[in-house]
């Protein structure tokens, strides 16, 4: 855009410079200026079409029972075609409330960890750093990482993205991320039913587990 505006200051000085001379009508060169000023409205207006924008958010349900252990997934969404290369969260959550047995990277659109995926149940935080190669990740609902936790007391809890990005692949690491919402979940009593995280683990991509 700074490109487009020089564009206009020198064609706008140039003629400014014929004028003096008298070698252009002063009608001329308003007419000129006029014409130029659409040009450049069209111009920014086309620049400004495409808007980077890409989601992060957590996908799972709203109310379980303690001593139930249930799996939260990390979903990254684009928007506009955005193609993006790289993901990075550190999460929280209240580890009164939950504790964070394993970290599954089953089904995720990451195939690189700049550092493998981590957690603490002490401070409780989880971190996810990951990259997509070129061309990277379009669309929606695309699956970072899964978190397995389990419910130790009720009430209402929160997970949370405490910092965040959404790196775009064009070459110059724009961060793209719009949006990244809290999830609140309902933790009550009750008999807890049993969930299945067997297909959330496979050899290619196990469980990460800390103390």
């Amino acid at each position: 855009m700074a490109f487009i505006y020089i564009l206009e200051y020198n064609y706008y000085c140039s003629f400014n410079i014929l004028i003096r001379m008298d070698l252009i009508p002063s009608k001329r060169h308003q007419t000129f200026v006029k014409t130029r000023a659409v040009i450049v409205a069209v111009a920014l207006f086309s620049f400004g079409a495409h808007v980077h924008a890409a989601t992060l958010s957590f996908s799972t349900g709203q109310s379980y029972a303690v001593g139930q252990t249930f799996p939260v997934q990390v979903i990254v969404s684009t928007a506009n075609g955005e193609a993006i290369n790289a993901v990075s969260a550190n999460i929280t959550f209240d580890p009164s409330q939950l504790k964070l047995v394993s970290i599954s990277q089953t089904s995720s659109i990451i195939s690189m960890w700049a550092s493998p995926p981590s957690f603490s149940n002490q401070a409780g935080t989880a971190d996810l750093e990951g990259i997509v190669p070129n061309p990277g990740f379009t669309g929606q609902n695309g699956n970072v990482a899964t978190l397995n936790f389990k419910v130790l007391s009720t009430g209402s809890t929160k997970l949370s993205f405490a910092q965040a990005s959404v790196l775009a692949n064009d070459g110059l690491g724009t961060n793209v991320l719009t949006s990244a919402p809290v999830k609140s979940i309902s933790l009550g009593l009750g008999t807890a039913p049993n969930v299945t995280t067997n297909n959330l683990v496979s050899p290619g991509a196990p469980n990460v587990t800390t103390n």
